[in-house]
């Protein structure tokens, strides 16, 4: 015995001593099996949760065994017929916190749930005698309906002592609601004039409505409403209406800002989104368009949602106190000059406060305008603005720069579109902060211009993904001009481009002329067809087989200046023919260029575009150039615009939309993995007009030109008097040969004394044999 414990000591000894050796070394080898733990995330509890339920439901549903009845009669008699509406809750609890979404306002929900319940308890009072079924009753199947439960039945049956049967009915509907309108943030009184604007419309559509927005924060109104009111029987003379305005508090229009936009309006973009997805897609490409295209069905085609999008994080930037103190300097300085004007209303817009003055009658609008400088220097703001008049009122409004801007967001812009057309594109908020948009078709092209760094990028970005968040591939094409060569390049590959993104300025002008001739094509169609637009075209071909329906196209350029440059000529004369003629055929150009001078925007150029945005610029001149009139060089930069319309003698300022880059990549990563682009050949620019505008274009070719290729080719050697000596040609036709293989790129420049680089291999001339 004595052995062997002094064995088993040994061991144990030396278990310690190997133990001991190893030191660090066995230290370090533990903490890694501490690591191979599995560690329980929450999307693994989520994960089980969803099974178990799952598991338990089906059980219940189908009776299988104990277990299953008894869990099914455990619910039936906790809540009645409730519970397969509780069924259903059960299993999408999960899968909501799946996707990665979390329950507003928890407490809100089983709130509602519980009302609901109570809602079932009181509808089946009158068709049984009691609502409330023992647990033996139900797990023997004795009984058919199970009530409401006993969970709501106490309280329910206490709630109809006190308020009679009809009388809890409505408190527990009124309750459902209440938590509703809780739930989605819901706002009564907005709803209430929505509606009855909606009914005022109905009867009397030519009746201005002035539309009270809950955001706003309203003060004394009596003010406006005393001008407004004009009897012309009474009250003839400007004179009379200027005093008939009351000396009372400044009204004040601020919006509360919310972090999110309506829930009401997501969910209708949704919608909108959804119903597109739902009517069946027709290919609509031209025969000119499917040359060498294999036709692509997008029936499966999912438009982009709407919360691919960044949500606005908003806070006040302004405040009533802020609006009235800049109002009393800017009262103060028009009666240091001697101007008596009446401060009627203040609106707080995104990046502007827009001050509404009426002036004494008689008084000069040159003498207002004229002080612009001044005011500026009185309230220390960077530039002011003064429309005189605004456009439907005998009012000068005077733009004053907050101090804090506001960001507008595309995502809070694109849920108010309410247009249905494909080519309505978004830009931004006005001074009021009433979402702008344009109609592409309508205006039906658009000049882009301003400094660098004003937003002009953005304002493109902007437009481009208005148009891939409505619309399919088959319904609008793209056709993208870059010579900057990194502002547009993000959208290569995208399936609604007729052609890769054009980067060389030459191949752009040969693209600009093959739309030239697809519009020429499309009014031979027309003339066909007997039509006169392309929307009339579009309605013979879904009812005539013959015929195929047509896309939009749309033609993108990013900077107009250095195509100019490169080739001045061809471009102006097929931007030209394209915006004289385009309109009908369903083809419109977006120009950006942040070189307005007259050599860029040409008198041709200007005249075919009436519908033009101007982002902050240097000088007056470089405002006329874009607008015909100054008021662009007074603008902050960062999306604050211009916007003239083709049916508007006046620009509006906007706020343009942000869009970040992030949010760019989202939708266009997006709308690739619904499809690959397929590229039309016909909308490919040749590679000869790809080479340079010197001697080695098509029709300037020298004869021997082949012949010396070959020749270097064999020889591994360049120059001009060896051409001169093999071919017995003159010097000058040699070196212009060598000049014309240096420029395709078939020898080095020359390096001092060292003869010139041949790129070219043997084996071609061997090949070639």
């Amino acid at each position: 015995m004595s052995n062997k414990k002094t064995k088993k000591s040994k061991k144990t000894n030396g278990t310690k001593k190997s133990t001991n050796s190893k030191g660090k070394k066995g230290a370090t080898k533990k903490n890694p099996k501490k690591n191979i733990i599995p560690v329980l995330t929450k999307e693994t509890y989520r994960g089980l949760y969803f099974v178990i339920s799952v598991l338990i439901i089906i059980l219940s549903v189908l009776q299988m065994g104990f277990v299953g009845r008894f869990f099914d009669s455990l619910f039936k008699y906790l809540f009645g017929s409730f519970s397969y509406i509780l069924y259903i809750i059960i299993v999408a609890t999960p899968i909501y916190y799946i996707m990665n979404k979390k329950i507003k306002t928890p407490a809100i929900v089983v709130t509602l749930l519980v009302l609901i319940d109570f809602l079932f308890q009181l509808i089946l009072v009158g068709n049984a005698e009691s609502t409330y079924i023992s647990f033996t009753e139900i797990y023997n199947g004795k009984v058919l309906t199970y009530g409401g439960g006993l969970i709501s039945y106490y309280p329910v049956k206490f709630l109809i002592y006190l308020l009679s049967y009809y009388g809890s009915l409505l408190v527990v509907i009124s309750a459902i609601i209440t938590s509703i309108f809780l739930y989605f943030n819901i706002n009564h009184r907005t709803l209430v004039l929505r509606l009855k604007h909606q009914i005022v419309d109905a009867f009397d559509k030519n009746e201005y409505v002035d539309e009270e927005h809950d955001e706003c924060l309203e003060f004394d109104e009596e003010i406006i409403d005393d001008y407004n009111y004009v009897d012309t029987k009474k009250e003839n003379s400007n004179e009379q209406r200027y005093n008939n305005i009351k000396d009372k508090d400044l009204v004040v229009d601020i919006r509360e800002f919310k972090e999110e936009p309506g829930e009401e309006l997501v969910q209708r973009v949704t919608r909108k989104q959804a119903k597109s997805k739902e009517v069946k897609s027709v290919d609509v490409v031209e025969e000119s368009l499917n040359e060498g295209v294999s036709e692509e069905s997008y029936d499966n085609y999912q438009l982009p949602p709407i919360t691919l999008l960044n949500s606005p994080v908003k806070k006040q930037t302004i405040t009533k106190g802020d609006v009235v103190e800049k109002s009393k300097i800017l009262q103060s300085t028009f009666n240091n000059f001697g101007i008596e004007v009446k401060i009627v209303k203040a609106i707080v817009g995104p990046s502007i406060t827009q001050f509404q003055i009426l002036p004494t009658p008689g008084t000069k609008v040159s003498k207002i305008v004229n002080l612009s400088n001044d005011i500026a220097l009185n309230l220390a703001a960077k530039d002011v603005r003064i429309e005189a008049p605004i456009p439907g009122k005998s009012l000068i409004g005077i733009e004053i720069p907050n101090t804090v801007n506001e960001l507008v967001t595309m995502k809070e812009v694109f849920v108010n579109d309410e247009d249905n057309s494909p080519l309505s594109v978004a830009l931004g908020k006005d001074v009021s902060g009433e979402s702008i948009f344009t109609r592409i078709d309508k205006t039906p092209h658009l000049l882009i211009a301003g400094s660098t760094g004003s937003g002009k990028s953005v304002c493109v970005n902007t437009i481009i993904t208005s148009i891939l968040l409505k619309n399919k591939p088959d319904k609008v094409k793209l056709i993208m001009i870059d010579p900057k060569m990194v502002e547009l390049s993000i959208y290569d590959g995208i399936p609604h481009l007729l052609t890769s993104v054009v980067t060389d300025p030459i191949k752009a002008a040969d693209v600009l002329h093959k739309v030239v001739l697809e519009m020429e094509n499309r009014y031979r169609e027309f003339a066909r067809a007997r039509v006169r637009n392309m929307e009339g075209y579009n309605k013979i071909a879904a009812k005539d087989p013959d015929y195929k329906e047509l896309p939009y196209i749309v033609v993108i350029i990013d900077e107009l200046a250095d195509l100019m440059m490169v080739s001045s000529k061809e471009v102006e004369e097929s931007i030209a023919r394209i915006a004289q003629k385009a309109r009908a055929a369903g083809i419109h150009m977006i120009i950006a260029t942040q070189r307005p001078s007259v050599d860029v925007i040409t008198g041709v150029i200007k005249t075919n575009i009436p519908s033009r945005i101007a982002f902050a610029v240097s000088s007056s001149i470089d405002s006329r150039t874009i607008l015909d009139k100054s008021g662009a060089e007074t603008l902050l930069g960062k999306g604050d615009m211009l916007y003239l319309s083709a049916d508007s003698s006046k620009p509006v300022r906007i706020q343009g939309a942000f869009l970040s880059d992030e949010e760019v990549e989202k939708v266009v990563d997006y709308v690739k993995s619904q499809s690959e682009a397929q590229y039309d050949p016909n909308m490919t620019p040749s590679e000869v007009t790809s080479q340079g505008s010197g001697s080695s274009s098509a029709d300037d070719i020298d004869p021997l030109y082949k012949e010396v290729l070959l020749f270097i080719a064999k020889t591994q050697k360049a120059s001009a008097s060896l051409l001169q000596r093999r071919f017995k040609i003159g010097y000058n036709r040699a070196a212009r040969i060598i000049d014309m293989l240096e420029e395709d790129g078939y020898i080095g420049p020359v390096d001092g004394s060292k003869p010139r680089k041949v790129f070219l291999e043997k084996e071609f001339a061997e090949d070639y044999e």
